[in-house]
């Protein structure tokens, strides 16, 4: 149980909310689907987590989150990289977009994308999303997936993968 909180908590952002594919918490605590649902349960009954939206993609709220403490360490280089981003000034779309599109095209490229764009949207059949993660940058689909599984479903109109597509038009 301390395991799956310390994932949540690495995952989660300044206001404690935390998003996780369960594929991704399986694989990471190397449980079973039975044994992180017992654990989710535990965490929830014990007051620590309240879950926004269920498996298979969680989004929980972190009860006890400070919003102090840092789940990422800043290296270096990390702060190295934002200072020469903020002395460069902005950056028009296209020149951002092409910055992100530095793909060799290889075998395999994407498939993590995809596979996480179909967990997040529940949807089975991956294949339909193909061309989009390839016709989107990566940290466009990431923020477009964020907004998704933030959504809850009462103001969903249609479909978790529409609501996505409108929301990669909206942020191109």
């Amino acid at each position: 149980m301390a395991g799956l909180l310390a994932a949540l908590e690495t995952r989660a952002n300044h206001r404690g909310l935390a998003l996780a594919p369960e594929r991704a918490l399986r694989l990471e605590l190397d449980v079973s689907h039975e044994e992180l649902t017992a654990q989710l349960a535990a965490l929830e009954a014990g007051r620590v987590i309240d879950v926004i939206s269920p498996l298979p993609f969680l989004v929980v709220s972190l009860l006890k989150w400070s919003g102090t403490a840092s789940r990422r360490v800043a290296t270096s280089a990390d702060s190295r990289q934002e200072s020469e981003a903020h002395q460069r000034g902005p950056v028009r779309r296209a020149a951002a977009a092409a910055a992100f599109k530095q793909e060799d095209r290889g075998a395999g490229e994407g498939e993590a994308l995809l596979r996480e764009v179909a967990d997040v949207l529940g949807e089975r059949d991956a294949s339909d999303f193909r061309a989009i993660v390839s016709s989107y940058p990566a940290a466009t689909i990431h923020q477009a997936l964020r907004r998704v599984a933030l959504t809850p479903p009462s103001q969903i109109r249609k479909s978790r993968a529409a609501l996505f597509r409108y929301l990669l038009a909206k942020l191109a």
